[in-house]
């Protein structure tokens, strides 16, 4: 496969396709991030998973020296399945956590062990969930940085070039060189620098360093999860989502339902039709409204002083709406 570079994206030069900066990574990470969740389900269900959090490493990729000796022990242990907690009461294993994680270091946890002939009864012949399950620590970092990435407009506290500067020192925690063979040559009446792959996966953080140059965000849509490339700020879905109405309007009803704004309405627009007093409620109600949204206000002692934030505004909203519609009933 030869990829070439130019100023719009990469070029597959036999297709003559453009592919975006940024639409290697978030591919990857999407199809990365299904493969892990389905993993996990599948795991849950048949090993009887219930508690949280849990974790699973691969043989080839193993978080701590303890988990490289379990490996090492045994060579039909593809994974370990482990948690802080018990994870089955008939399988009591343990070790001492001795990798980087802070929380977790110096921990014992449990863990139960994945052998190839268990992996098999429960996904069959999978190249790719057998490469996952095995590699899972080496793919998580990438998941990490397009995670801290995405997260971008969370962080109003950086100034845009601070926040360029924090990625650029997180990427440099992440990234992994693969060495590429890669030649300057005529295309289309001018040059370009053109890349023999054999995966666009060898592109990765190329492609990451490319779109953070661009100043380029990442985003995860709010329909579908998946994480996708901000190249407008007013783009709020992946392209996917963003070409059916039929979903757009279905998600933005249900953003409605839940707003703040609207729940003030519907329990005051009740409570007006019972003929009930609705004033205290409404008085209420904007006053941490207005707490919320920073205004300078004077100080209630008769209301809640726990509001501080918008989450907990809703929360006394939707408290309050349930209460309303209770005593109607």
């Amino acid at each position: 496969m030869e990829i070439a570079f130019s100023k719009n994206g990469w070029i597959n030069i036999e297709t003559g396709k453009v592919i975006p900066f940024g639409n290697i990574a978030v591919d990857f990470s999407n199809t990365i991030q299904k493969g892990v969740n389905y993993i996990r389900r599948k795991l849950c269900h048949s090993l009887n998973i219930s508690i949280q959090p849990w974790f699973f490493d691969g043989r080839d990729a193993p978080r701590c020296n303890a988990q490289a000796q379990i490996f090492k022990s045994n060579q039909n242990i593809i994974a370990i399945i482990w948690s802080e907690k018990k994870i089955q009461n008939e399988i009591d294993l343990k070790y001492l956590f001795d990798g980087h994680n802070k929380y977790y270091k110096g921990k014992n946890v449990y863990y139960i062990p994945l052998y190839e002939n268990d992996f098999l009864d429960v996904f069959g012949k999978n190249d790719f969930y057998y490469l996952l399950i095995t590699k899972y620590w080496a793919f998580e970092s990438v998941l990490n940085l397009v995670e801290f990435m995405a997260n971008h407009e969370d962080r109003p506290y950086y100034t845009k070039e601070e926040y360029h500067k924090f990625t650029m020192q997180v990427l440099d925690s992440h990234i992994v060189s693969f060495k590429l063979n890669t030649e300057l040559r005529k295309y289309k009446n001018s040059y370009v620098r053109v890349y023999t792959l054999n995966d666009l996966q060898e592109l990765l953080f190329d492609d990451i360093v490319q779109m953070i140059d661009f100043k380029y965000s990442l985003g995860f849509c709010p329909i579908c999860g998946n994480a996708f490339v901000k190249r407008d700020k007013r783009r709020n879905f992946c392209d996917a989502c963003s070409s059916d109405e039929h979903k757009k309007k279905k998600y933005n009803d249900q953003k409605r339902k839940s707003d703040v704004q609207y729940l003030h309405k519907i329990t005051t627009d009740m409570l007006r039709n019972r003929q009930e007093d609705y004033l205290p409620f409404v008085e209420e109600s904007h006053y941490y409204a207005d707490l919320v949204s920073g205004k300078d206000i004077e100080y209630n002692p008769k209301y809640d002083q726990t509001i501080k934030t918008e989450s907990d505004y809703k929360k006394w909203l939707e408290k309050k709406h349930k209460e309303y519609t209770i005593r109607q009933k």
